[in-house]
């Protein structure tokens, strides 16, 4: 124990991470979501209470709150899927 600064705490991470601009940032994990008979696949990370899932070139964020984290992603995906599926609808009406 430094008397200066107190006791000294030592953390262990135990999931792998990556130091992303100073920040320690989470794996990609994989999440599905089925939607109209149509299954949809992403990727999602944890970071700092917050869920960010990845979809082509789509990303979206929440706070998970009482939430698990895997729920939200799978309820973001959702709202990217149906994003990007409105977008092409629109394209092939043009």
């Amino acid at each position: 124990m430094n008397p200066m600064t107190g006791p000294t705490v030592n953390v262990i991470f135990l999931t792998p991470t990556l130091p992303v601009a100073g920040h320690e940032y989470e794996t990609t994990r994989p999440v599905e979501v089925e939607l109209e008979g149509n299954r949809y696949s992403g990727t999602y990370r944890v970071v700092a209470g917050s869920v960010i899932v990845y979809f082509k070139s789509e990303t979206k964020f929440a706070a998970y709150g009482m939430n698990r984290p895997e729920v939200v992603a799978r309820w973001l995906l959702s709202d990217l899927c149906r994003k990007v599926e409105a977008r092409k609808r629109k394209r092939a009406s043009s």
